[in-house]
């Protein structure tokens, strides 16, 4: 009887719990500034507390040294769709932004209220321009 209930209880638990997703979309807009755009199951922003670029260093990504950094006091968090690399993000304190590199590679993320993966991505010439190619 007691498992009964306890397996009538579950559906009812899991249908009102969500999970919160979201992932990261990197561009390079027409002034040729790094773009990130943030998307969530929950809609096209994010829920941030730090966001983080950081570049790769003999085949590993090196967390310790961040080309960019955003953060805001544990705990707190601002919806957020867009950030340009390098721009001041009202509420966030900042470390001042490296000049990206052509050929280098690099991986940004974010935490917030949910799970937000990696995104890797290096700075290309192409056909005289600067481009990003995603690499994952």
């Amino acid at each position: 009887m007691v498992w009964a209930l306890l397996l009538l209880a579950m559906p009812l638990h899991c249908a009102n719990a969500t999970t919160y997703k979201a992932r990261i979309d990197v561009m390079m807009d027409s002034s040729g500034t790094v773009v990130f755009r943030f998307a969530s199951n929950l809609g096209l922003e994010a829920a941030i507390n730090t966001f983080t670029v950081v570049r790769q260093v003999n085949g590993k990504y090196d967390y310790q040294k961040p080309s960019w950094f955003l953060a805001m006091p544990p705990g707190a968090y601002k919806r957020i769709s867009e950030i340009r690399y390098g721009d001041a993000v009202d509420g966030f304190q900042i470390k001042e932004a490296q000049q990206l590199v052509e050929g280098q590679r690099y991986q940004a993320f974010f935490s917030g209220t949910g799970i937000s993966l990696p995104i890797d991505f290096e700075l290309v010439n192409c056909s005289g321009k600067t481009a990003i190619r995603v690499l994952n």
